[in-house]
């Protein structure tokens, strides 16, 4: 992955979604003294070169305050006025667009999910270390031969996802197959979500 103008990565949390399995949000569920969407704050504000973003719904307001609260950037804030009455790969567009557009004319762009919370923040640094060092555009994380996020793009790739017309994210990097490398990692995180109230439950105690 050819290093761009800039030596930082943008990593887009997906909290646009309805979260109907969970029942509530599930970037406001409490987490570790604060919120699932604040973990992943404070996770990645101590790391140096990666910069969180999110995309969002057009009026959650509960989510407003919990970001304002938490102090994230509102440069860094995507709205997806079509969630969550849409698939996922509208707002990773939408995120992906928000992120080239940006002033920080960044190296590379991430995908992550935001009910992913087990992920370690030794596993983005690594994952971006390796995505600086590839020849490849796209670093898929792999966790016991199951893939999973952060998915890295560099920023050509990301530009072609930026107005990509196919059914999905997931179409999408099994079209760039040649392009895609991934990183085997002993971290559960990265293949671990968290859609019901019971997965709620079982995360919370391995932690």
């Amino acid at each position: 992955m050819k290093s761009g103008p800039s030596s930082r990565t943008a990593m887009l949390f997906l909290a646009a979604g309805a979260s109907r399995r969970m029942g509530r949000s599930k970037a406001l569920l409490p987490w570790k003294g604060t919120t699932v969407i604040g973990h992943h704050f404070r996770l990645l504000s101590a790391l140096a070169t990666i910069d969180p973003w999110v995309v969002t719904q057009a009026d959650d307001q509960p989510l407003f305050a919990e970001l304002d609260a938490i102090g994230w950037p509102a440069e860094r804030r995507v709205v997806n006025p079509l969630a969550p009455d849409c698939d996922m790969l509208e707002s990773i567009r939408r995120g992906v667009r928000g992120m080239l557009a940006s002033e920080t004319p960044y190296h590379a762009l991430g995908i992550a999910l935001t009910d992913q919370v087990l992920t370690r923040s030794s596993t983005f640094e690594q994952l971006e270390i390796q995505a600086r060092r590839s020849s490849l555009g796209i670093l898929q994380p792999e966790h016991q031969t199951q893939r999973g996020h952060p998915v890295l793009l560099s920023r050509a790739i990301a530009e072609e996802l930026r107005d990509y017309a196919g059914e999905s994210f997931k179409h999408f990097l099994e079209e760039h197959e040649t392009a895609r490398a991934t990183a085997p990692l002993d971290d559960e995180g990265v293949a671990r979500d968290m859609d019901t109230p019971e997965q709620y439950q079982e995360q919370l105690l391995i932690t």
